[in-house]
């Protein structure tokens, strides 16, 4: 009994100790504001898109992503060639604040500067999604906005995941 109290401690803490080096690994800890990176992954793919709303009309001209009168659409003239997702991620005190899954082709902007990761492999991408999906103290529905974006993502490291997730509950 004691030896298994003692590895699930030991697990607890190695889960904590990759939850934060695996942010780290993409984000720098004091970076906050707009990051992005693409996914290198050749199935991984999504039509996805936000539009602004304005005048309860929706140009098809892409987002400000700090606006509030977004929409999501995968009906457009976003579609990329597989491989090609964009990943954009706010941060505040170093924390996800939002997080979101493009198309590449979808045209965004902020009223900062987004800071671009360039490409990331598959695993690296789906390591900063756990950190932020399997880590209790983020907020909630920041951690909804992860599973979200990672199921837009079509990844096939995605799904493996995901499929994990829902088989060990």
């Amino acid at each position: 009994m004691r030896s298994a109290i003692l590895f699930i401690f030991g697990v607890l803490l190695g889960a904590g100790a990759w939850n934060s080096s695996a942010i780290a690994d993409v984000l720098p800890e004091d970076a906050d504001g707009w990051h992005s990176w693409q996914v290198d992954e050749p199935g991984a793919s999504t039509e996805m898109c936000c539009f602004t709303w304005r005048n309860k009309e929706r140009p098809n001209k892409g987002c400000n992503l700090d606006g509030r009168s977004i929409a999501f659409s995968n009906s457009g003239d976003c579609s990329a060639a597989p491989g090609t997702i964009q990943v954009y991620v706010r941060l505040g005190a170093g924390i996800p604040q939002d997080i979101v899954v493009l198309s590449s082709n979808c045209p965004v902007s902020t009223e900062t500067t987004v800071t671009d990761h360039g490409l990331l492999s598959a695993t690296e991408n789906l390591r900063w999604f756990r950190s932020v999906i399997e880590d209790r103290q983020l907020d909630n529905d920041v951690r909804e906005e992860a599973l979200f974006a990672l199921v837009n993502s079509s990844s096939e490291v995605a799904y493996a995941y995901l499929d994990k997730l829902l088989t060990s509950r």
